[in-house]
Order: structure tokens, then sequence, then C-alpha cells
């Protein structure tokens, strides 16, 4: 090719020879071609016709030329002759597999199908394919390369000439059909113009340029970007259009409805102003008939009053009549009896006259007679003999001052006792003699003061400026703030009616109406009052005796001072309007004094000694803490005012005495400081005095002692003695709120003690010593509970021997000797002296013996002198050991060790020796160095008894049984922990100890002390502590003063470092590795100890240690072989019969071992001789075997089932529950079955919380289970039992629960508790917890104040019934889920379907309910109990209550939605009583309850809740129960009435008009019953009463109630009886 096409221009040859390239310069530019395979590239293949054709020839030339392509195609070409034919429908017909190879022309021609294809289905304007590159790579733009194809193409001179053209080209009709929309009829009309004309006319509006677009004879012309213009415009007018056509089409549409609601409207109003104007036609209509009716009737009323003045005028007359003329009669009768009666009288007194001057005159002559008789005796006498003269002896003073030794006047006057003559001639003179010496033990009566009394000259004192209007804390302004109903500040002599200040709980308001009475005559403000005289008490001795036996409560003498507020709520509750009733009311006018509160009794209401008012005055104010403030209101309104001098004194000796006892709360702190400064000379400094003491050491506990009065009379301290162990005795000054903590600080600053940590307070009362601590308990309490032994005794107060002695108690655990000589010798000196009382004692004659050598040491030094020796034996020996072993052998053992031992040489001083017998004293007896405390164990590992005595000392904490008996020990190192669990509703607390061995929470009144001082020493030790443990691994680090240690490891701090100090490091030693460093503080536990702690305890002190059961479990002494009842069995058991077993041989039965054999007669041989008893012992043994599974069922039978017949019968019979327990002790005896052995303590540990053993059978129970430590429940049962010798055994076997409990071996038992706001929680229950307990338990967890009156409730689906608190839990459900245990059949399997039930906690009693006092019971009970009784219409409310009520409730419901208003008109049965919704429409009780919805605005829900409580609280059926029921016994009364119980008493209420028929209270309520569906109460007194008898389902819960509130009273009375008795 180079060489043909070499001259041409357009071809370009290869450069090189070889190359195969060539070159083509075409149109667009030079291509280049590579020659290689170009013609085979190029070659077209044959066609498969012609090569048909050719394979079908017979011609060889033809079969030689194509024979390549006859082989392609598959033929093969043989030498056969044979010629097949084979049809081509056939299927036996070869297949030609041969692939038609395309030619270029083909490949073009298909391609060039596929663009055309391609351009059908668009609307392409124009198409140009050009390559993007040369290499044929994707996404690769070679732009010179795509600019010359373009430019050789003609594409960039085709789109000049496109651009310079009209390519839209549009007919006239056509363009103006489509944008007509553009053309203005203003411009161009289309009706008028032609279609080219308006064409023009739209181009020339839209298109401004004129050679943009042309105009030809049928189109338009138009450039390539007008179109897109034209388009767009077109779209917005058309848009336009379309909002202009719908503005138009919707206000149309809108005008119409307007119209149409306008006409409704118009209709509307024309209707509603007609009736409007109906209605108020209708109502002027009905006031002019109301008007004219209110007329007649005030004419017929005033007739009646001029006809009934008239009558009563005539009456008058009449009876004015009739009265004057019987007068006259009268009168004559009587003057004419009284002439007769005193002429008798005269003449009798005349008669008597003479007989009296006779005998007189007789008298007096006989007297002269004997007179000179006399003279001449006397003289004959004188005249022969010297009468000595002797001195007058001297007035015998009266002792009646010793007697009534608390009288309070400075100076008291010669008591003077009224003596009652027996004479019988004048039975009616009384002699007032002064008493000239002890007279006889008679009954001491004091004259009360006159009722009209001279009052006492008065001093400049006795003008009080109580009054002072400027002073702002004066008692004048702090009545006008607090007293209630307006009461005086002043003095008065009359008994209040109401408390002067008020009082949430009742029983405190009653109780201040009986202070004030004892005040009053303490004071003198009211005289004693008389003594029954012996004749009715006898009587009524006789009638209490003589009353018969019923079967309800008698309340007559139950109800203490409620009486008085029950009588007067009486008066409102009655009615005036209704028939009398049959059943005779509480008469209003009682025979007894009105000023006599019912319910003080016997008690008060007789002559008190002024000893015994004090007491009760004060016994009350620390009883009850919230009546304090109103015994000081009392004693100084009292005061002021006073114009008695006697009782003026009186008042400020007994305000002295209180102020000495327990302070005001701060609201009447103020007002008594201003009170006590403004008083009379001497008291107003001393009462302050003693207002800031008792304010400071806090309240006292007990009564004041006789040393306090007598102090306070003088207003003078009182000194007392304090003995130290070194005989020294300290005089020191004390008042009433002196503290044990004062008096040894006292002490140590007169000794200069310097170490006084230990030393208490201990006072003395003949051979009794108790300590007082070193804290801030009040000496005198203790000084007072002397005096009260002496009382009991029957000795006198003032006699009472009490001595003070300081002594050490208890040691720091370190204690040094060498800080303090003084404490050392104190010490040294307190325990010789308790060697030789016997105090510390020892079991080896050897450390008597060293400790003798010390003491000799002490005192005479190292030389030796027998006698000393001797001297010492006497001081330090006890006379037993002495007379057990010779004087002389005691002075020869310490003369021995005087000489030989290490005192010989002198070379210690004495004061070292002392430290050492100090110390050994603190190692030995450090159980006598310990404080105590007595504990309750709540929960932790178990132990042989829950209630225990903590001692702590300097060692460990010891748990205590009462005697010496070590129940556990704890060293400081095991314990980690020690925090209060403590709660201000209830008095006792909890400290929780988190040691080793687990966690022991202890409940005691004295936790906190108890907490200190266990976190005292622990601080101490740990402050102190060279020991530390690793808590984490600590690597090599950079720093290669940093020790490496291990997690566990045990750190040795270096000496003379303070680990408590500012720095974060220390230096150490590590005990394992013994290498030293540095230590951060945070990565390491300082251990309590001052000693190196052992291997054993390191090993579970170590962190992440895994502890063994064995290493955390208590560990208990353990018996060498297990106890069993071999020698109970030999006492109590029946005669042992011969075995008759294969293997026995005829042996005697050990009755005592278990066996696999049914017992034929029972154990124990008190049971021999009763048949029914034996036969239901041995089932029980039967079934014991079954359970554990020493004997074959046939057929299986349910755990409760066998446990029924187990306890079943012991629970009914207490002569079984010995033979149970023996029975179960028999067959865990020798018993080498592991499961029968786990079976057998599940037996004993239910047995154990059902009953307890006999006293008899109680020790060998206790040995067997103690000499058992090993198994698990031992220690479980062990307490168990212990609790249950206190109890009461139950009455059913255990629960299902309980059975179910233990087969899962746990002892925990939970059960839950819903309450009346639905909601609930789970709570402990045990086998021995009481329904009180539980009660207790779960106001504990609620945080309520108190758990009085609330009551535990099993709900079933037929009736909820109250449980009775003394009763177990599980005996008050198991009749729900057993209800009939005795009538259950054997059979082969019993499905027994529990009755499903609730257990309910709600309040029972409402009694102390103050709303707003206690937020969780108001928001807990009082609310969700109270609500469903309002709204079902039991109160008796008026409109206005019931709107605020409806708003307060709404807000409950809704909150501050204000969008529910529309609801109310639905919710009005959640708001309104149900019987008050029809007095008003539901829109007026929405508009109503939305005004008083918006006037709450700003409380929360609990505050309308509080709200709603404190407004229903005023109403006299606040907390009443209800109960609807049917009588017929009341004529009177309608049939259904409604049975009202509050803590006032009954009431019958009538349920449709809520009118109360009649109210009785307890008093007056002397028998009750419920019975089938009938309840029966008498109401009466002992001589006459009514029955009431009524139908209802609810009798039992009624009878219930009665019982609740009656043992309430029962319970207030007695708290009040033994309050009162402080003699």
């Amino acid at each position: 090719m180079n060489k043909q096409h070499n001259g041409n221009k357009a071809y370009f040859a290869s450069r090189r020879e070889h190359d195969t390239d060539f070159g083509i310069c075409h149109f667009a530019g030079r291509v280049y071609y590579n020659s290689t395979g170009f013609l085979e590239k190029n070659k077209d293949a044959v066609s498969p016709d012609v090569i048909k054709m050719v394979e079908a020839s017979a011609n060889k030339l033809l079969h030689q030329i194509f024979e390549n392509d006859l082989s392609t195609n598959g033929v093969k070409i043989s030498n056969n002759k044979k010629v097949v034919i084979t049809p081509k429908s056939s299927l036996r017909g070869t297949v030609d597999k041969h692939k038609q190879v395309a030619t270029l022309s083909g490949q073009f021609r298909q391609s060039l199908d596929s663009l055309m294809k391609a351009l059908s289905i668009c609307h392409p304007f124009f198409i140009r394919c050009f390559k993007p590159n040369n290499d044929k790579q994707s996404k690769m733009f070679d732009r010179e390369l795509c600019m010359r194809q373009l430019r050789y193409s003609g594409m960039m001179d085709t789109i000049r000439i496109r651009k310079l053209g009209y390519p839209i080209r549009h007919t006239f009709v056509e363009f103006m059909k489509r944008y007509r929309v553009l053309l203005k009829t203003t411009i161009c009309n289309p009706q008028t113009e032609t279609a080219a004309a308006c064409c023009e006319a739209i181009c020339k509006t839209v298109i401004k340029e004129e050679d943009e677009w042309k105009i030809g004879r049928t189109k338009i012309f138009l450039r390539d970007a007008h179109d897109a213009i034209l388009e767009r415009l077109r779209e917005n007018e058309l848009s336009r259009v379309a909002v202009v056509i719908q503005r138009v089409m919707m206000g149309h549409k809108d005008r119409k409805s307007f119209l149409k609601k306008k006409r409704a409207a118009v209709v509307l109003q024309k209707r509603w102003r007609a009736y409007r104007a109906e209605k108020m036609r209708r109502k002027m209509q009905h006031g002019y008939e109301r008007l004219r009716s209110k007329i007649r009737s005030r004419k017929l009323q005033l007739q009646y009053r001029r006809k009934q003045e008239a009558a009563v005028t005539i009456q008058r007359q009449l009876r004015g009549y009739q009265a004057r003329k019987s007068y006259k009669q009268k009168r004559g009768a009587i003057i004419l009896l009284q002439a007769y009666t005193r002429g008798m009288r005269d003449r009798k007194t005349a008669d008597k006259m003479r007989n009296d001057a006779n005998i007189l005159r007789m008298a007096k002559e006989r007297e002269e007679e004997i007179t000179l008789d006399l003279k001449k005796r006397l003289k004959v006498l004188a005249e022969s003999q010297l009468i000595e003269t002797d001195e007058e002896p001297e007035p015998l003073v009266g002792q009646d001052s010793e007697v009534n030794s608390y009288d309070l006047q400075p100076t008291p006057p010669p008591v003077e006792e009224v003596v009652k003559k027996t004479s019988k001639s004048d039975e009616s003179k009384k002699s007032v003699k002064k008493k000239s010496s002890t007279p006889e033990p008679v009954e001491e009566i004091s004259l009360p003061p006159s009722t009209d009394p001279e009052p006492a000259p008065l001093t400049n004192e006795d003008d009080d400026d109580f009054d002072d209007d400027s002073d702002e804390f004066s008692l004048y302004k702090f009545s006008i703030r607090h007293f209630q109903d307006n009461a005086s500040h002043k003095h008065i002599a009359q008994r209040l009616k109401k408390p002067l200040l008020p009082h949430d709980d009742e029983g405190d308001a009653l109780t201040c109406l009986t202070v004030w009475w004892i005040i009053l005559r303490y004071m003198g403000d009211l005289p004693e009052p008389k003594s029954q005289d012996a004749a009715s008490q006898a009587s009524s001795t006789i009638i209490s005796r003589q009353l018969p036996n019923r079967q309800g409560r008698r309340l007559s003498n139950l109800v203490g001072l409620d009486q008085k507020i029950l009588r007067k709520n009486k008066k409102k509750l009655g009615t005036a309007n209704r028939r009398a009733s049959a059943i005779p009311e509480e008469p209003e006018n009682l025979t007894e004094d009105e000023d006599i509160l019912i319910g003080e009794g016997p008690m008060l209401d007789r002559p008190l000694t002024s000893q015994e008012k004090l007491n009760i005055i004060i016994g009350y104010a620390l009883s009850r803490k919230d009546i304090r403030d109103e015994i000081y209101c009392q004693i100084c309104k009292q005061l002021v005012n006073n114009k008695n001098g006697k009782s003026r004194m009186q008042g400020w000796g007994l305000l002295s005495i209180c102020l000495g006892i327990f302070p005001p709360t701060d609201l009447f702190m103020k007002y008594l400081e201003s009170f006590v400064r403004k008083g009379p000379s001497g008291y107003g400094e001393y009462c302050t005095e003693r207002l800031r003491r008792i304010k400071a050491n806090g309240e006292r506990k007990e009564l004041p002692c006789w040393t306090e009065l007598q102090a306070v009379k003088t207003k003078k301290p009182i000194e007392v003695n304090v003995t130290l162990m070194d005989d020294q005795t300290i005089s020191l000054n004390l008042d009433s709120a002196s503290t044990s903590a004062e008096v040894c600080q006292a002490l140590a600053d007169k000794i200069d003690l310097r170490d006084t940590y230990g030393f208490s307070l201990y006072i003395s009362l003949f051979e009794k010593m108790w300590s007082l601590g070193s804290c801030g308990k009040h000496v005198l309490d203790a000084v007072s509970q002397c005096e009260q032994e002496m009382r009991r005794q029957g000795k006198l107060e003032k006699n009472t021997p009490w001595t003070l002695s300081l002594r050490k108690e208890v040691f720091t655990p370190w204690h040094d000797c060498s800080l303090d000589p003084i404490s050392t010798n104190l010490i040294y000196r307190q325990v010789i002296k308790g060697l030789k009382s016997g105090d510390y004692t020892s079991e080896k004659e050897d450390e008597y013996v060293d400790l003798a050598a010390k003491h000799y040491y002490i005192r005479f030094g190292s030389e030796y002198d027998k006698d000393n020796v001797r001297t010492v034996v006497e001081e330090c020996i006890s006379t037993p050991l002495i007379e057990s072993k010779s004087m002389t052998k005691w002075i020869q053992l310490i003369s021995a060790a005087v000489i030989e031992g290490p005192y010989s040489k002198g070379d210690r001083t004495k004061e070292k020796v002392k430290g050492e017998l100090v110390d050994i004293a603190q190692q030995k007896w450090a159980l006598h160095f310990s404080n105590f405390y007595e504990v309750t164990m709540m929960s932790g590992p178990p132990l042989p008894k829950s209630r225990f005595i903590v001692a702590i000392n300097s060692d460990s904490v010891l748990f205590m049984d009462g005697g010496d008996k070590k129940l556990l020990e704890l060293p400081y190192l095991e314990i980690k922990e020690v925090k209060m669990l403590g709660d201000s509703h209830f008095s006792s607390q909890s400290v929780t100890l988190n040691t080793v061995r687990g966690e022991f929470v202890l409940k005691s009144e004295q936790a906190a002390e108890t907490e200190a001082l266990i976190k005292k020493n622990l601080e101490g030790l740990r402050q102190r502590s060279l020991y530390a443990l690793a808590q984490q691994d600590v690597s090599k680090a950079d720093d290669p003063t940093f020790l490496v240690c291990k997690r566990g490891d045990l750190l040795l701090l270096e000496k003379n470092q303070e680990h408590y100090s500012g720095e974060k490091c220390f230096t150490a030693k590590n005990q394992r590795t013994k290498d030293s460093g540095r230590v951060n503080k945070q990565i390491v536990q300082f251990l309590p100890t001052l000693s190196e702690p052992p291997e054993e305890m390191l090993d579970l002190l170590s962190p992440g240690q895994k502890k063994t059961a064995a290493r955390n479990s208590i560990q208990i002494d353990e018996t060498v072989a297990p106890i069993s009842l071999k020698e109970f069995s030999l006492e109590y058991f029946r005669p042992a019969s011969k075995d008759v077993g294969r293997a026995s041989k005829g042996l005697r039965e050990k009755l005592w071992v278990c066996s696999k054999e049914p017992l034929k007669q029972p154990l124990m041989n008190s049971l021999a001789r009763n048949s029914e008893l034996s036969t239901l012992a041995c089932n029980a043994y039967t079934a014991i075997l079954k359970y554990m599974g020493d004997y074959p069922i046939k057929h299986a039978r349910s755990p409760i089932d066998l446990t029924g017949q187990i306890f079943g019968p012991a629970t009914q019979h207490e002569a079984l529950q010995d033979e149970i327990y023996c029975q179960i002790m028999r067959q865990m005896t020798s018993n080498n079955n592991r499961l029968s052995m786990e079976r057998g303590w599940q037996l004993m540990w239910l047995c154990s919380g059902l009953f307890p053993p006999s006293p008899h059978l109680m020790k060998h129970a206790l040995r067997f289970l103690e000499s058992r430590p090993r198994d698990l429940l031992a220690a479980d049962c062990l307490q168990r039992l212990q609790e249950m010798r206190s109890k009461e055994p139950r009455k059913f076997p255990p629960h299902s629960v309980e059975v179910d409990a233990i087969q899962q071996n746990s002892t925990q038992i939970f059960h839950k508790v819903h309450f009346p706001n639905d909601t609930d929680d789970i709570y402990e229950v045990k086998s021995t917890t009481t329904i009180k307990e539980m009660c207790t338990n779960i106001a504990f967890h609620l945080k309520l104040s108190s758990d009085n009156g609330y009551g535990l409730y099993l709900k079933t689906p037929n009736k909820m019934t109250s449980m009775d608190e003394n009763k177990y839990f599980f005996d008050c459900i198991r009749p729900v889920t057993d209800p009939n245990p005795k009538k259950a059949k054997k059979v082969k399997e019993v499905n027994q379907t529990n009755i499903p039930y609730l257990v309910m906690f709600k309040r029972k009693l409402w009694f102390n309910v103050s709303p707003g006092k206690d937020l969780v019971a108001d928001l807990t009970f009082h609310f969700p109990q109270e609500l469903p009784k309002y709204l079902r219409g039991y109160h008796n409310c008026t409109k206005e209550d019931m709107i605020n009520l409806g708003g307060l409730l709404f807000r409950v419901e809704v909150d501050s939605d204000r969008s529910q208003f529309v609801m109310i008109p639905k919710m009005l049965r959640e708001l309104i009583p149900a019987d008050e919704i029809k007095i008003m429409s539901p829109d007026e009780w929405k508009k109503n309850i939305i005004s008083s919805y918006n006037k709450q605005s700003g409380i929360t829900v609990q505050e309308a809740k509080i709200a709603f409580l404190k407004a229903i609280s005023s109403w006299p059926t606040f907390g009443c129960a209800f109960f609807e029921v049917r009588q017929t016994c009341e004529s009177s009364y309608p049939n259904i009435v409604m049975i009202v119980v509050s803590k006032q008493g009954v009431s019958l209420i009538d349920p449709k008009t809520k009118e109360v028929l009649i109210m009785h209270p307890f008093s007056r309520i002397t028998e009750f019953q419920s019975e089938s569906g009938y309840f029966e109460m008498t109401i009466g007194t002992l001589v006459r009463g009514v029955n009431f008898v009524c139908e209802t389902s609810q009798a039992s819960t009624i009878e219930d109630l009665f019982k609740s509130y009656i043992t309430m009273y029962e319970r207030e009375r007695d708290i009040r009886s033994r309050k009162q008795m402080f003699l």
C-alpha cells in the first residue's frame, strides 16, 4: 500500500518499513489504520444457503473448495455411500449449531437499525455522535479531540445557521388556539380580527423585538428561546384565571351559607326570648301567689296570737286565784303545825336545861369537894418531903410537817388536823387540836381553804405588771394570739370547759382539763372533794358484784373524759319535732356536780396530798409532750391578778418545780422567759436560771425528788458529796437540770483529772449500784428512782440513803496509763476494791497472787515485811477466798511472790506498776468494763435468741443472753461499718452492724448511744492503726519509690507517721514481699487494730475473696455428740414394748430413736388412757413418716394435707403438742437418710412456729437444737422456739404459704398488702406475726405518725371482714384458703382451689384524726375512704359546701387542665353526692363548680385533697361508719334507718331526710351481739333497758366495730389510770 499510494496526498505511509499502520486524511481530519488482520476482519463469510447448496452438490471440486466451511458447519465427509434422508419435522434431525459470522455490512446495518429505533422512540431535534477519547476509556473526556470532531463535522456552522434562522414554526390557527390567553381583547379581538392579526398582536405584546419573529403566509416563525417564554407566560396566565374562578365560587358558597345561618339564628333568638319571657311571667306569677299566701298567713297568725293571749290571760287569772286559795289553806295549816311543834320542842328543851343545870350543879359541888381534898393532901405531902423542881418539858413539835413535807410555803404554819369524835352523846361537835406527839397512823385529811378566804395583806410584789402592752412577748398578747374562745389570761377560780390552747389529740384536750382541776386544787383555788363514806363504797361494791354476766360489754365505767363532749354533741344532733322514743335517752340534768368531769372517777375525785397533785401535774407533762405549753399557760394564768397571797406563792413554787423538769416548746419559750423575769422578789432570777438550764440540758424523765423540792423552798442549790475510789469526798452544787456529764466534768476540774473518758457517775442504794454514765442523764432522775423505791418499801423519802461515786466504766482500745497518773491511780484503787468485794474474780490462784504482789510493791516498796503482807491480803483478797484458804497460806504465797518476784530489785517505778495492774484488769475483766444495751435483732445471721444484751468494751462487741453466756463475739477488726436506721415517727431506733459474718440490724431505745460508742472506737483504732490492707493491685510504676503490692496484701506503716494527716501518701512495708515504699491512701483500707491481724482474719477481710458458708456463719460451741430424748423418755414416755421386727430379735424398742414402723400407741405416757387422743397421735406419726419419706404412700398426698394431719389435732388439743415435738425429734435421731432429715427439719421449723412445748420438755428441746449447730435450720428453729415461749399458741395448722416456703428452703415469707388509694406493697410476715405487729410494721414503713386506729381487712369476692389484732396473721387467712378443713375427704388426689382474697390496710377507728397533721395518712387512707361516703350522700351538707367540695374534687381529677370544663356534666357523679345532683341542672352545676375551681387556683392536687378533708372534718358525721338496716321494734322510726358508728357513740339517722333520730353514747349501751344477719343492742341503765333489734347483712361488721371502739376506750382509761398512779 505504501508503494501503491505513496504519491497520494490523502495517504500517509508508515514511518518504518516493518510498521503495519497507515493514515488517510478524511474531510474531518487524519485517521490512522492498522493493516494487521485487515482482510480477515473485512472478509464476508459465505452465506449458509450457499454452504447447504454446495453440501448437497455431487461435484467433488465444490466440496474441495469449501472444505473448510463444510467442516466448520459440522458436516463430516465420509466414504459411506448410503444416504439417509430425515424429514425436517423429525425429532431425529440434526440441529445446526453453527453460529453465523456477522459481516461488517451486517454489523453496520444492525447498528443503524438500533439507532433508528431509539430515534423513533424519542423526539430529537438534532443528533450528532462523536468519541470522547481515543483510548476507549470510560469517564474520560478529551477536550481538544471533541472540539476537533465538532469543527470537522460542521456542527459549529450548523449551530450558527440554526441560531440565525427560525426553527419554531406554528400555523396561525394552532398558535392562536394555544396562546389565546395572552391576547387582550382591547388590542385585538379574535372575533373580529383574523388569526394572523391576532398572532401578530400576541408576538408584539410578548416579544418586543421585531426581528425575533416573522409572519409568513400560513405560519408564524419564532426563535428557539421564545417558545419556552411563551409556554411559561401561558401557564402563569392560566393559573391566575383559575384562582379568580375559585375565589368567585367560594365567595358565592360562603355567602349562601352565611345567609342560611343568619336565618337560623334569628329563629333561635325568637324562640329563646319567648321562652325567657314566659319563664319570667311564671316566676312573677308564682311570686305574687306566695306574697298573697304570706299576707293571708300573717293575718291568720295575728288572729291566732290575739286569741292565744286572751286564753293565756284567762288561764293566768284562774290559776292565780286557785294558787292563792291553796296557799292560804296551806299557810294556815303550816302555822298551826308549827305552833304545836315549837311548843313541844320548847318544853323538851326546858326540861333538858333543868336536868343539865342540876347535873352541872352536882358536878361542880363534886369538883369542889375533890379540890379541897387534894389541897389538904398536897399540903401534908409538902410538909413531909422535899419537892424537886423540874424544868418544864418543851412542847413536842408535830410531825405533820414531815408527812406533808411537800407543801411549798416558805414558812408553813402549824398544821392542824380535824379529828372526829366518836362520843355518842355529842356526835355533831368537833374539836381542833394541835399535834403534840406522833399520832397513830390515821387517814390524813387536809383542811381545804375557805370558800371565801380573807385576802392576805398585799405587798408591792402582789401588784404584778403582766398586762404590759409594750412587751411584745407578754402573756396578754400570747392569749390574744393563741387562746381558744377568747379565754382570759387572768386568774379565775372555776373549772375550764375547754383547754386554753388548741390540741389535735382529743386525749390531750381531756387531759388538760384534768390538769387544770388539779392545779386549782394545788393552789387552793378549789376545795378538796369530800371522801366517800364506807357505806356508799360498800353499796357500790355490792351492786357491781351482783351484776349478771352479759355477752356484751358495759361502758358506763369505761368512757373517760369524752363523756362531757358526747353530752354536748348530743344536743346538736337531737331533734325536736318528732314523737318520743321508747328508748330512754341519757338525762341532761345529772345529779352530780357539773364541775366534776365524768371519768375522773375515784382516782382523782378524792382528797389528795400536795405530793400527789404535784406528781399528777408533772406526770402528765412527762407522758404527753404536747400539753406542756398548756400547763405553763394554766399556771401563768393563775398567777396573773391573783389576790390570794397563799395561792400566789403556791403557784410560783409549782412553776419553779415545773421549770426544773420540762421546758416549753419554742412557741411559748420567749413568752415564758418574759413572764418569769417579772416574777416577785427571789422568784424572777431563780425561775429564769432554771428555765435556761432545763432548756440547755433537756427534759427530765422522772418526777421531782424530795431533795429537789426542799431546795425549791429555799431557792438554793443542792449540795451533794461524790466519793472517789481513793476514798476522797468532793462536794458539789447541783440543780434540777444537772447531768452526769456536768458532774463528771466538775469532778475532773477539781481533782485535775485529764483522761476523763470512760469515767462515769454511779449512784448506790443499799447494795445496788448502777451507772448514770457521763452523758446527758439527769442526776436527780436517779435520785427520784431511789426515793420511789423507798416509798414502795413504806419508808420516808427524806431518809433515802443514796450516794454518788465516780468510777471507771469503760476503756478505750488505745488506753495509755502513762498519760494521766491521777486517772491511773483511781482505776488502780477501783480494781483493788473490786478484788476485795469479789466483783473481779479469777479462776486461777496465781493471778490473785500476782496482783497482790503488785499492790504490795505500790504500797510498801520492795522491802519485805510480813505485817505488810497481811495488810495486803486484807485489802486485796476477798473474805470467801481467805476463808476457803487460810490467811497463813495466802501470806506465804504472796510473800514468795514479793521476795522472788521482779519487784524485789526496786528498778520499776510505782506508777509504772500501777499501769501494768490497770492493763491486766482491762484485759482480764473486759466484760466488767463494758457498756451494756438491751437490743432486739431485727435481721441478720441466725442466733439462738433474738433478744439479748450487747456489751461494748475495749476489745470487742459481745452479744450475750441474760446470763454470762456469750452468743457471739465480734472483734473490732471484723466490723466493717456501723450506722443508724432511725425514724422520727416511732420511739425505737435501729443500728446496722456490718461485719464479715453478715449484717446485723439491732433495735434498741439506746441505738444512738450504741452507734456512737462503736463508731468512736472504730475511728479511733483506724487513726492509731499501723496496719492497712491493699484494696487493688499496684504494678511497677514509673516512680521507683512507690510500693508494688497485690490486692489483699497487709501493709505495715513505718513508725512516726500519721496516716490521717493531710498528705496523700505514706511509707509502708509489704509484709508479703518485705519491700518498702510509698503507698497512696486511696488504694488501702486501714484496719481497726493495734496488733497484727492473724492470717485467718486477713482471708476474711481480703476484698474479692470468696468466703465459705462455714466462715460466714455464726460459730456456736458444738457438743461432742447430738443430744437425744433418751433422758426425757425415761420419765415421761410409756414403757417400751418388745420390737417384733425381723432384725430386732425380740429386743426392747428404743422409743427415742427413729423408726420406719407406724406407732400403735403414743409416745407420751399421759396419752395412754385417752383413746381419742391416742388415735390422733398415731395418725400424726404416720403422716410424719409419709412427709419425711420413711413410709410408702399408695396415693400421692399434698404436703399441706400431711401437715394438716400432723399439726391440726395438736392446735386443738394442748395435750398432743408435746407428743408432736417428741415424734419429730425421735424421727430425727440416728436418721442416716439425708432427704428424710431435711424434711424433718422442715417439720421442726413449722412446729416451732405453731406452739411451744411444755416447760419440762422445753429444756430438752433446746438442748436438742443447740447440739446440732451444723444444720442450717437449727439456729432458726431455736430462735422461733424462744419467741414462741412468750406467746400464745396458734389456732390452726401451718398455712400453705408457710409449707411452700420451707420446702423451697426459704425462711422469709412476704405478703402483699393493698391500700385504699389503689396502691400496694409487700411486707415480711413471720409465723408468729400478729395482726397488731403487722399493722405497726406497715405504719413504720409508711412513716405514719401512729398506728393507732388502723386495721387489716380480709377481702373476698363475697364480703370484707376485719382481722382481730390479737390473732396471728396466718390464723386469720387460714379459714379463707381452707374453709372446712375438717370436712375434707380422703381422696386419691385433692386439688384444693384457694378462694381469691386481698389483704387491705386502712383506718378503722377515727380517733384523733386531724387533716393536715399526717400527710401520708391523709393521702393514702383518709381521702380515699371518706370520698365514697361523701359521694353516696351519707353526709348532711349545704349547697355551698357541695359547690366548694365539687371544685376541689374537680381539681383532684384534672389538676390544672382547664380544657376539661366541658366534661363536668358527665363527671357530676364523681363530684357531687348522688342524691343531690338533681337539685340543679348540669349546666348550673358546671357554672358553680368552675367558679369554685377558679377561686381555688394555685393549689396542687395533694393540697386539694387536704382541703377536702379539712372541709368535711367539721361535720359531725366525719369518720363515721354507715350501715343501712331494717328495724321494726321502734314505731316512731322509719323501717329503713341508718346506723352510724363513730367515736362519740351510735346514732340512728333517717336515710331520706338525714335527720338524726337519736344518739346513744357507748356508756349507755349495756349489751350488744350479732347472729344470723341480725344485730341487737341494749340501751339503758342497770335497772331498765330497751332492746333495739335490726336486720342487716353487716351485723358482724357492726359488732366488730363496737368491740374495737370499746377496746380503745378501755385502753385509754387504763393508760390514764396508770399515769395517775404515781404514788
